[in-house]
C-alpha cells in the first residue's frame, strides 16, 4: 500500500467512527472504526485478487 491508500484508509476510518457515533453515542464511533477495517479489509483482499488475476491472463495471453 502506498501513502495515498493509507490517507484514505485513515479517512474512511474516521468518517466510519464519526457517523456511528452520532448514531450510537457515547462508544459507537469504536463499532464504526471496526466497521471500516472489516469492509476495507474486504475491499483490499479483493482488489489483490483482481491484480492477481489480471497478471496471470497477462501471463497466458503472452
Amino acid at each position: 500500500m502506498d501513502f495515498l491508500d493509507w490517507v484514505l484508509c485513515f479517512g474512511t476510518a474516521a468518517a466510519f467512527g464519526i457517523a456511528f457515533s452520532v448514531l450510537i453515542p457515547p462508544h459507537g464511533w469504536i463499532a464504526g472504526v471496526l466497521m471500516a477495517g472489516i469492509l476495507l479489509f474486504r475491499a483490499k483482499k479483493k482488489r489483490d485478487d483482481l491484480i492477481e488475476n489480471g497478471e496471470k491472463e497477462k501471463e497466458n495471453n503472452e
